[in-house]
Protein backbone atom coordinates (compact mmCIF):
# COMPACT_ATOMS: atom_id res chain seq x y z
CA UNK A 1 0.00 0.00 0.00
CA UNK A 2 1.50 3.42 -0.63
CA UNK A 3 0.07 6.47 1.23
CA UNK A 4 1.34 9.91 0.86
CA UNK A 5 1.70 12.58 3.70
CA UNK A 6 1.47 16.31 3.40
CA UNK A 7 2.77 19.84 4.90
CA UNK A 8 -0.52 21.08 6.58
CA UNK A 9 0.64 24.85 6.33
CA UNK A 10 -1.53 26.35 9.65
CA UNK A 11 -3.24 24.95 12.35
CA UNK A 12 -6.74 23.20 12.11
CA UNK A 13 -8.05 24.49 15.09
CA UNK A 14 -6.83 26.54 18.02
CA UNK A 15 -9.16 24.45 20.91
CA UNK A 16 -9.27 21.07 21.82
CA UNK A 17 -12.40 21.40 24.52
CA UNK A 18 -12.15 18.30 26.88
CA UNK A 19 -15.48 18.21 29.11
CA UNK A 20 -14.80 14.66 31.04
CA UNK A 21 -18.52 14.85 32.72
CA UNK A 22 -20.69 15.33 30.24
CA UNK A 23 -24.14 16.28 31.56
CA UNK A 24 -27.27 18.10 30.74
CA UNK A 25 -27.74 20.37 34.35
CA UNK A 26 -25.83 22.96 33.29
CA UNK A 27 -24.03 23.91 29.93
CA UNK A 28 -20.62 24.25 29.41
CA UNK A 29 -20.88 28.12 28.59
CA UNK A 30 -18.72 30.20 25.81
CA UNK A 31 -16.13 27.44 25.63
CA UNK A 32 -13.64 29.03 23.52
CA UNK A 33 -13.90 32.39 24.76
CA UNK A 34 -14.69 33.91 21.25
CA UNK A 35 -18.22 35.47 19.97
CA UNK A 36 -17.18 33.90 16.26
CA UNK A 37 -15.23 31.14 14.50
CA UNK A 38 -15.58 27.21 13.55
CA UNK A 39 -15.54 23.92 14.82
CA UNK A 40 -14.51 21.24 13.12
CA UNK A 41 -15.10 17.73 15.43
CA UNK A 42 -17.07 16.74 17.78
CA UNK A 43 -16.25 13.30 19.29
CA UNK A 44 -17.73 11.27 22.43
CA UNK A 45 -17.78 7.93 23.39
CA UNK A 46 -20.99 5.81 24.33
CA UNK A 47 -19.68 2.93 24.18
CA UNK A 48 -20.63 1.74 27.93
CA UNK A 49 -23.90 3.82 27.80
CA UNK A 50 -27.18 2.14 28.06
CA UNK A 51 -28.89 4.78 25.95
CA UNK A 52 -28.03 6.86 23.13
CA UNK A 53 -26.64 10.31 23.54
CA UNK A 54 -27.39 13.78 22.28
CA UNK A 55 -24.59 16.51 22.11
CA UNK A 56 -26.30 19.76 21.71
CA UNK A 57 -24.47 22.79 20.41
CA UNK A 58 -25.84 26.43 21.05
CA UNK A 59 -24.23 29.59 18.72
CA UNK A 60 -24.66 31.48 22.10
CA UNK A 61 -22.72 32.58 25.12
CA UNK A 62 -25.12 31.14 27.15
CA UNK A 63 -27.24 28.22 27.31
CA UNK A 64 -29.75 26.82 29.56
CA UNK A 65 -30.43 23.19 28.42
CA UNK A 66 -34.08 22.69 29.70
CA UNK A 67 -35.18 25.59 27.57
CA UNK A 68 -32.65 26.61 25.24
CA UNK A 69 -33.24 25.21 21.72
CA UNK A 70 -29.84 24.31 20.34
CA UNK A 71 -28.69 24.93 16.95
CA UNK A 72 -26.95 21.96 16.23
CA UNK A 73 -27.53 18.17 17.82
CA UNK A 74 -25.33 15.17 17.12
CA UNK A 75 -26.20 10.98 18.01
CA UNK A 76 -23.86 9.21 19.89
CA UNK A 77 -25.49 5.28 19.72
CA UNK A 78 -25.24 2.53 22.36
CA UNK A 79 -22.33 1.10 22.19
CA UNK A 80 -20.59 2.98 20.09
CA UNK A 81 -17.72 5.90 20.07
CA UNK A 82 -18.17 8.27 17.33
CA UNK A 83 -16.60 11.65 16.18
CA UNK A 84 -18.40 13.61 13.23
CA UNK A 85 -15.42 15.47 11.37
CA UNK A 86 -16.24 18.83 9.16
CA UNK A 87 -13.57 19.63 6.94
CA UNK A 88 -14.69 23.09 6.02
CA UNK A 89 -15.69 23.60 9.65
CA UNK A 90 -19.16 25.28 10.78
CA UNK A 91 -19.28 28.68 11.73
CA UNK A 92 -20.79 30.16 14.67
CA UNK A 93 -20.88 33.95 15.11
CA UNK A 94 -21.54 34.55 19.06
CA UNK A 95 -20.47 31.49 21.07
CA UNK A 96 -20.02 28.15 21.38
CA UNK A 97 -21.83 26.60 23.97
CA UNK A 98 -23.16 22.68 24.29
CA UNK A 99 -24.19 19.94 26.84
CA UNK A 100 -24.29 16.24 26.96
CA UNK A 101 -28.29 14.75 27.31
CA UNK A 102 -30.03 11.18 27.07
CA UNK A 103 -33.26 13.75 26.19
CA UNK A 104 -34.27 13.76 22.24
CA UNK A 105 -36.45 16.62 22.20
CA UNK A 106 -35.13 20.12 22.97
CA UNK A 107 -36.43 23.34 24.96
CA UNK A 108 -37.66 20.70 27.59
CA UNK A 109 -36.35 19.10 30.77
CA UNK A 110 -33.04 17.08 29.57
CA UNK A 111 -32.02 14.23 31.74
CA UNK A 112 -28.11 12.98 32.56
CA UNK A 113 -26.51 10.49 30.59
CA UNK A 114 -26.42 7.66 32.58
CA UNK A 115 -22.37 7.01 32.49
CA UNK A 116 -19.40 9.32 32.62
CA UNK A 117 -18.89 10.81 28.98
CA UNK A 118 -16.27 12.29 27.77
CA UNK A 119 -16.92 14.84 24.99
CA UNK A 120 -14.11 16.84 22.52
CA UNK A 121 -14.78 19.46 20.29
CA UNK A 122 -11.87 20.77 18.08
CA UNK A 123 -12.62 24.75 17.68
CA UNK A 124 -10.96 27.80 16.67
Amino acid sequence: MTFRAASIGDNLADFLITDTLGNAQSANANVTGKTSGKYYCVHASNAAGQVPLYVKIVDNTTATPNSTVPNWVYYFPIGSSVSYIVGAGIAYSSGLSFWTTSTVASGSSQTDPSIDVTVRILAT
